[in-house]
């Protein structure tokens, strides 16, 4: 029976993460073993690169799925005024635990494919800009009154979180240090909010 595109070429690009975030090397005909597919359909599902092509897209889907977790939590704790400050620390605290060490090493390594894969960069570009862009419509629905440059530059900042938080993150943070981070970065992103709904208003 015939694998419709879209279809196949997800399971591969699925199963393909699943095998880089635990680290191991991928093989193709494993891979498609583990899906239930010919090796050959590798190639038609990735025409332009095979493996590095396959592999390119598993690393954005992660890179993508690793940061939206915590995009959706961001984006509920702003939502909510009242208790954003305390809702963003808890985040970031979350982002910054040593028990994360897993999610953090995998965003990271999907960044470093960008620049020894030809295919990654432009697929995790896409990921990222989708997540720019999905963030700030979001943001735009919770504070009608926001300059839409302003918030996809609030969007922007807020990549920092699961994606420069994370890269110093780590075992050599102590708890106290952890704490101070995540206080800072609360402060800061309920600033920038009101700066920019204050800053849209005056403008309007």
């Amino acid at each position: 029976m015939a694998i419709k595109r879209g279809d196949g070429r997800q399971a591969l690009i699925e199963a393909t993460a699943s095998v880089l975030s635990r680290g191991d090397d991928v093989q193709i005909k494993e891979v498609a073993a583990s899906v239930g597919v010919s090796h050959t359909l590798v190639y038609r599902h990735f025409p332009e690169g095979g493996k590095e092509e396959m592999v390119a897209e598993a690393y954005a889907h992660l890179f993508k799925g690793l940061a939206q977790s915590d995009f959706e939590r961001l984006f509920t704790a702003l939502g909510d005024p009242g208790s954003a400050r305390d809702s963003i620390r808890d985040l970031v605290l979350a982002v910054l635990s040593p028990r994360r060490a897993d999610v953090r090493w995998a965003r990271l390594e999907a960044l470093a494919q960008t620049r020894v894969n030809p295919y990654a960069a432009e697929r995790i570009e896409g990921a990222r800009q989708s997540l720019i862009q999905g963030f700030a419509a979001r943001l735009r629905e919770i504070v009608p009154s926001i300059d839409p440059d302003a918030a996809v530059g609030l969007s922007l900042i807020a990549q920092a979180l699961p994606l420069g938080i994370t890269a110093i993150g780590g075992p050599g943070l102590t708890r106290e240090q952890r704490e101070s981070v995540a206080g800072l970065w609360a402060d800061a992103m309920v600033f920038l909010l009101q700066g920019a709904t204050r800053g849209s208003s005056t403008t309007a």
